[in-house]
């Protein structure tokens, strides 16, 4: 007995027609380019991303002056309770005060801006912790760059970069000092340490990654060789670091990073006492 489940062709035909060059509606809005500069009434809603657009435009144009006044207005405009919004535009003011030569101002806020992130995660803490040292290092305050290097480079210790530009930092500052021989061994280590671990990684990345770490660690020889460090300091700090890296794991790196998180204290004698007390056993005299 046919129950009449089967399916007809007509079944699966289509019934629309569509028109062939039918124009749609996806209500999409169209923006006139520049539309965050145009004068005239403001809708009030939109008038803290009108200006944030704004300030960033002219922060790339290299309009710094206007930049800053812009950035100044959010953060009159912004409530303290949109931290995201605030840290972006504190970030983007301080950056503005240093392209502006007002290092004081540009290294206030990044100090500010450390102390109030001691409040967030680690990932907060990090980015207020480099941009400090950027702007330290811009105001030649190299004692503010070495403390926020310290710390970042403690927080991780496998990154590259941090030793890197924490030896420079070490440099500069004992220079002025005039005691850069006596820590000499301390601004080798960091050297070495960002060359080892560069080294570490080029078989493991692309090619354009590959040739810039090259790049980076020719640098890093050519910088040891302008310290006029003996070869004998090279090869011990060497071999510390070498057998540092090696008991060193990256999830140490995120237990001290939580650790970070739990105390929210940094002591510089105990980092310099964790990563250089290898110098402590080479010949004096």
């Amino acid at each position: 007995m046919d129950l009449g489940l089967g399916f007809d062709d007509s079944d699966f035909e289509r019934k629309e027609k569509i028109t062939a060059g039918t124009k749609t509606s996806y209500n999409a809005k169209v923006c006139n380019p520049l539309w965050f500069e145009t004068e005239g009434e403001v809708d009030p809603d939109k008038y803290t991303l009108q200006l944030k657009y704004s300030a960033d435009y002219h922060f790339h144009q290299g309009n710094y002056e206007t930049a800053a006044m812009k950035y100044e207005q959010l953060l009159e405009l912004i409530p303290m309770s949109n931290m995201p919004m605030r840290q972006d535009v504190q970030e983007s003011l301080c950056r503005s005060y240093t392209k502006l030569g007002r290092h004081k101002d540009s290294t206030d806020i990044a100090f500010t801006m450390v102390e109030q992130m001691r409040r967030e995660d680690d990932a907060r803490q990090r980015q207020s912790l480099l941009l400090l040292s950027q702007a330290c290092k811009a105001a030649q305050d190299w004692t503010g760059c070495i403390c926020a290097l310290e710390e970042l480079a403690s927080r991780q210790s496998q990154y590259a970069p941090f030793w890197l530009e924490l030896g420079r930092a070490y440099l500069h500052c004992f220079k002025d000092r005039g005691d850069s021989l006596q820590h000499l061994p301390q601004i080798v280590t960091c050297f070495v340490r960002a060359r080892i671990l560069l080294a570490s990684v080029l078989h493991t990345v692309g090619k354009v990654a590959r040739e810039k770490s090259e790049t980076i660690i020719c640098k890093i020889d050519a910088e040891l060789q302008e310290l006029d460090a003996s070869q004998k300091v090279i090869d011990q700090a060497k071999e510390a670091t070498r057998s540092d890296i090696e008991y060193t794991a990256p999830a140490d790196d995120e237990e001290d990073s939580a650790s970070a998180n739990k105390t929210q204290v940094f002591n510089s004698d105990a980092f310099r006492k964790r990563w250089f007390s290898w110098t402590d056993k080479l010949d004096k005299t």
